[in-house]
């Protein structure tokens, strides 16, 4: 499997991009997340017409904030966009975003994430903002697991699930911040919690965080950008 990271920065890091990746596993290419930076990446690359399936962690901005341009530009192409839910509630709520943004929702179909074999959902409801829906995603794929956050401030959920992991080959990407608090995750504690992993550190910029981090940046790792 092959991760790609089309920006790594928090909501305020614009020179770094905000949220969005695409996994491509044999099959399937996946794009997580859809911040308001990913457009103009999937263009730049000609990634806008090879997107499989769409998923979503939550429903903040400078995760979704491309979203509208995604769909509606895959549908002048005459693509439909199927978004994967973990949830019915969390369709439902993608689907009022949509229909705020005037979005023909006809032309995109939502699927439950369990039709599709190689991507799961954790649910971190609450464990970013209060009450707000929340998911972090892993894909598995012969003996190689991806496990990607999402925003969450709750380091166990990562430790809790990849205690019982079996593959021999595990990344780890998830988020961090310099600042404690209840959103993020801070850098040390993803140090000292998941220092037996293979884990990169995103959704934060780089010159914020201090020089006793341990573990890698996203963004300072060519082959993930």
């Amino acid at each position: 499997m092959n991760i790609k990271f089309l920006g790594t920065g928090g909501a305020f890091d614009w020179q770094y991009g905000t949220s969005a990746v695409t996994v491509q596993t044999k099959d399937t290419l996946f794009l997580v997340d859809c911040g308001p930076s990913a457009f103009p990446q999937l263009m730049k690359h000609e990634l806008i017409d090879k997107i499989d399936y769409v998923v979503l962690t939550h429903l903040h901005g400078d995760h979704v904030g491309s979203l509208f341009q995604v769909l509606c530009q895959r549908s002048i192409m005459g693509l439909a966009t199927p978004i994967l839910s973990p949830s019915d509630v969390f369709t439902e709520t993608i689907a009022q975003l949509l229909d705020l943004q005037r979005f023909d929702r006809e032309r995109d179909n939502f699927i439950p994430i369990n039709n599709v074999p190689t991507i799961s959902a954790l649910d971190t409801t609450g464990q970013h903002v209060p009450d707000m829906l929340n998911y972090a995603y892993y894909f598995s794929e012969d003996d190689e697991l991806i496990y990607y956050s999402g925003d969450i401030g709750r380091i166990e959920t990562a430790v809790d699930f990849l205690k019982d992991r079996t593959e021999s080959n595990i990344r780890v990407f998830h988020d961090a911040h310099h600042l404690n608090g209840l959103s993020h995750t801070h850098y040390t504690v993803v140090n000292e919690q998941l220092k037996n992993y293979e884990t990169y550190l995103y959704h934060c910029n780089p010159e914020k965080i201090p020089a006793d981090n341990t573990m890698p940046l996203v963004s300072s790792v060519p082959e993930l950008n």
